[in-house]
Parts: structure tokens; sequence; C-alpha cells
């Protein structure tokens, strides 16, 4: 137990992760809570911050607090108007969030139920479900009302219904009965309006019963392969439902195995084993498609320190990192950026980490601006492109070398999270500070396996144009600095003439092999020709553009597109720039490209 304390005692010494950290892959540590807490609840608001609210101690906790990933610190939030733990908290669609039952001291549930407004930081009564519970599940309806279904309302009493919010009138409803009291189960909305809820404790084992809702009333589906209780459901991105872990009956108490649920079909299917068997794991669905899990109780009662990565693609589990320290009845919480905020658990008190998703990126191999004379600017872009599977992060943005004055890094779309497949461009322009060759190093942070990356840069300085020297175009500005020779331009644009909007956006699906497109949008300059080919598995498309407003290219829905196609995106206009934006199917992800003019670059 020493070894336990002095580890938590160093954690909570050690310094809030740097920047450099913030984008190194793996687990790191943040800033650490305002006080301890387990059994509490976490959802991330809509404007990126994470509320944490309630928990337990010696008994339940009335306070709440707020964390910034934008500078990793928590300041105190509006304090709840009862203490709770183990409650049901969800954030509601307009931004607030609700939190339900709860017990102020085992085995007492709770019925009352309160929401957060963000913009008050203050908690305000909601009215009273109809019964007390603690370990409900909440689940958000099509509609915006939230389910909170089974739990307890004391120790060992299971409820077999639920209680529905309505978030317009503060009110609940209770649903229809259902098969078997049951609590510590998982449930999760599915694409087809209904609720899953599957396995729990009955008050005396573990169940595998599974059971759908749908407009205050449960069906019976096929139950799962084996028991499960303190185990989670997520929906996957192709509609299928995930039940992970979680407690079964001797003599194997804690499961590795983790099974698939159809809704076309009611029916459950094996997946792939986790590499560690554990119970009130933390489950998170990624943005990306993948599941995380975290922590839970590998052997009752120890937690374990282990987190492991679903690829819902594959069917593989594969691990993630470990955890500073052993957690359960934690919370695990997706940033915006794509990292993942964990926080408290029983005996781990304050102390919470971040982790960072690793993946992989293409770049550039070096950037030329030709001849300039010294003082004229030349722009140029070094493109980075995610090609992994996760969220790209990059940070640390730097120029070095040996003739670093003469170049600059002027703008960038790379701040943020970039999805798998896209493309963020960083804006660097070449002024020469003196004649003859000039050099120097982009570099920047990233969350790939390398860390940091490098682009060179060069570009030469050349004496300027005697006189105005000569304009083949007739457009003011002389050939030494027109990027345009052959065709007429402003000064301001360095001779070239306007480019053109070509901005396509996809939605799709991953399927085995390539993608299947849901829907292709195009936002083009007005009145420009638009025209959008595929290398193959699709017939040409020829419009006009329409400015902001996005075109759907109806005949790439529901196409099947196979790796290695490429989608063309052309938008043309008499006296302008024609601009071309090439995408690419790649390992089943859609590699976004970076928009190109002719007859030059721009």
């Amino acid at each position: 137990m020493r070894s336990l304390v002095t580890l938590v005692v160093v954690l909570l010494l050690c310094p809030v992760a740097s920047a450099a950290a913030a984008v190194a892959p793996g687990w790191a540590p943040t800033a650490s809570m305002l006080e301890p807490r387990y059994m509490h609840s976490a959802v991330a608001l809509d404007d990126g911050r994470v509320l944490v609210a309630g928990g337990a101690g010696s008994n339940g906790t009335v306070t709440a607090e707020l964390y910034d990933p934008a500078t990793g610190t928590w300041s105190p939030a509006g304090s709840m108007h009862e203490p709770r733990f183990s409650a049901a908290m969800i954030k509601l669609r307009d931004g607030r969030v609700l939190i339900a039952g709860g017990s102020q001291s085992t085995p007492f549930a709770l019925s009352s139920a309160e929401v957060y407004d963000p913009a008050t930081n203050r908690w305000s009564d909601v009215g009273h479900m109809t019964a007390p519970r603690y370990l409900g599940t909440p689940v958000m309806l099509p509609d915006g009302k939230i389910l909170v279904a089974g739990g307890l309302k004391a120790a060992s009493q299971a409820l077999n219904n639920g209680d529905v919010f309505d978030p317009t009138n503060g009110r609940w409803t209770a649903t229809g009965p259902f098969d078997t009291a049951i609590s510590d189960s998982g449930a999760a909305l599915m694409g087809d309006g209904r609720v899953l809820m599957a396995g729990g404790w009955d008050g005396n084992a573990p169940r595998n019963l599974a059971r759908t809702y749908l407009n205050g009333s449960w069906t019976l589906v096929n139950p799962m392969a084996v028991t499960r209780s303190a185990h989670r459901l997520v929906t996957l991105a192709d509609g299928r439902v995930l039940a992970t872990g979680g407690d079964g009956v001797s003599p194997t108490y804690t499961r590795d195995t983790a099974e698939l649920f159809d809704p076309r079909t009611n029916r459950w299917a094996p997946t792939g084993t986790m590499r560690v068997a554990r119970h009130r794991p933390t489950i998170t669905p990624l943005r990306t498609g993948q599941v995380l899990a975290t922590g839970g109780q590998f052997v009752d009662p120890y937690p374990g320190t282990t987190s492991e990565l679903y690829d819902p693609v594959r069917g593989e589990w594969s691990l993630a990192g470990m955890l500073a320290i052993p957690r359960t009845y934690h919370t695990a919480t997706e940033l915006p950026d794509g990292r993942v905020l964990v926080t408290g658990g029983q005996a781990m008190g304050a102390v919470a980490e971040v982790w960072t998703p690793i993946t992989s990126l293409t770049t550039d191999p070096a950037v030329g601006f030709g001849d300039a004379p010294p003082g004229v600017a030349v722009a140029g872009a070094v493109q980075v492109t995610n090609t992994g599977a996760l969220m790209l992060l990059v940070d640390e943005v730097a120029i070095g070398g040996a003739h670093a004055a003469d170049f600059s890094v002027a703008g960038s779309s790379c701040r943020g999270a970039i999805a798998p497949g896209a493309t963020c461009v960083l804006d660097v322009r070449f002024a020469a500070t003196a004649l003859g060759a000039r050099s120097a190093t982009l570099t920047f942070a990233a969350n790939t396996a390398g860390g940091r990356h490098a682009v060179p840069l060069n570009g030469r300085g050349i004496p300027p144009a005697a006189g105005p020297g000569r304009d083949s175009d007739g457009d003011g500005v002389p050939d030494a600095t027109d990027r345009c020779a052959g065709t007429r331009g402003s000064a301001g644009r360095s001779g070239c003439p306007a480019g053109l909007l070509a901005d396509p956006s996809i939605a799709y699906k991953r399927v085995k092999g390539g993608i299947r497109i849901v829907a292709y949008y195009v936002k083009a300059t007005t009145g420009a020709r638009l025209t959008v080919k595929c290398s193959k598995g699709c017939k040409p498309t020829a419009t006009k553009g329409k400015g902001s407003r996005r075109i759907k290219i109806s005949r790439l829905t529901n196409r099947r597109l196979t790796n290695g196609t490429k989608i063309t995106v052309t938008v043309a206009m008499a006296g302008r720039l024609t601009t071309t934006v090439t995408d690419r199917v790649t390992k089943s992800r859609r590699i976004e490209g970076r928009p190109r003019c002719s007859p030059v670059g721009c």
C-alpha cells in the first residue's frame, strides 16, 4: 500500500505537461482536480471544456469543476444543490447538462435531478424522477429527451423500468416495465431510434439478457453470448453496438471478451478479444471511429493501468499505453482535439492525465521558392496530410537554419485537430535578405512515432531588374517578379489573376477495400464551370458553381470507390486561374488533396 501512496504523491507533484508534451503520443500528466473524486461524472461541454461533478468521498459531494484543455487547468464550477455519486449525467442538445439520481450514502438512492447551465455556471432543480435510482444508465433519445434506465433504489434492489426527462418542461415520465430488474447495465442509442440495453446485475448475479426501448415500451431481443455487468455499450459508426468486458460468473469473474449487436438482425456476434480482462473500465468512442478502453478492475478489487484501442474495421484491440496509476470508478472524456482526459478513480484522488493518440503523416519533402530580388516576398506552402487512423495534432512550428531570417510562417490551417485523410497547410514566405542561395528548415512537432518533422526550404536572391523591365502580359508587373508572366494579374498577387474557389467535402463509410460515399459536396466560385471526375467507378459531372452554397454531386451518392481511386474537382473561368483538387482513396479513407492552380501554383 505504501508504494501506491508514494506513487500518488509523486504524481500530484508533477508539473503540468508542456506544449511539447501535449502532442507527444501516449499518456501524460495534466493538472490535478481541485478535490479528490471517484464514482463521479464527467461530460464535454460545447465550448470544449469538461465538466466534472459529484463523486464519493466519505459521502457524496456537491462540488463541480471545469477543465480547460487549452490551458490544462481546473477552475471551480457552481455547486450542485445535493451531494451525489454514481449519478446519471449527460449533455442536453441546448448545451446544458442534466444530472439525475445517484446516492449520498450507500445504499440509499436519490430521485432528484438538476441542470447545469454553462452560461451562468449555476445548477437549477428540475422535476424528480418517478423512482429513486443510482447506477442508472443515461441515453439521449432521437427527440432530445433523456432516458435513464435500470439502476438500484437500495442495496441489491434493482429496478425494472426507466424514466424519461423532457428538457422543454423539466418533467419526468416513467417508461413501461421491462423483463428483469437490473443495474450496472450498458445502454446505447441505435440508428433506427431504438435503445439497446444489455447485461447488468439483477441483485444476485450478472445477466446476459438484452432488450430494446422504443416509444415507452421494451422488447426482448437475443441475449448476449455471456453474462456481463459493470460493462459498457457503445454504438459504432457502422451502426453496430459493441459490448466489452464486465463481470461474469465463476470461475472467470472478469471478462476479456467483446461482442457486437447488429440492429438489422437483432443478433450478437463475437469480435476481437480485449488484451486485458476488465470490469468498470471507461469505454470512450472516438470521433475517428475507434473505441478507447482505460483502467477498470482486472481482478476484483484491484484496478488496472492498461489502456487499449478497438478498431471496428479490423475487429481487433491494440494496446494504447499505460496509465500512470491504476484506476477504477474513474471517468474518460474525449477532448475537441482528439485527446482523452481521464480523472480520479477509487484511491486515486484528484490525479488527472491525458491520452494523446498516435498517427502518421506525409508532408512535402522540400519547398523551393525560386529566384526573387531582395525585399520581394514569394509565397509558398508546406502541406501536411494525416495518413493515419486517429486525429493529427501539429504544434511548435519553427524555422531555423543558416538563413532563417529569409523565411517566415505567415499563417496555418494546422491549428486544432486534423482528421484522418485531411490536409492542412502551413503558409510560408521567402524574402531574400541577400544575393545568392538561401536555405532554412521548417520544423514542427506532431503526435507521430517520429515526433518531430523537418522540411528543407530554399530560394535564391537575385539582383533586381534594371528599370521597369520587360512586361510580357502588360499588367504592370515586370516579368522578373511576375509569377504569371503570360496572364494579366495584379501587383498584389505577384502578377497572377485571382484564383477560384474549389472546396470539396465528403461523408463516407469505410468498407473493405475502399469507401462507400454517403454524400459528396463541392463549393465553387459563382458562375465558374465545375467538373467532377473519378479515375474509376463513377461518371463525370459538369455544372456551375454557386459560391458558398454547397452543390451535391448526386452521381457519387452511395457509390463504392476502391482504394487507389482519384476524385478530381476542377473549377475554371475565363480570365481566372483554373483550380484543381484531387482527393485519393487510400486504406479505406479519403485523403484530401490540396488546391492547385494553373498555369502556376497559388
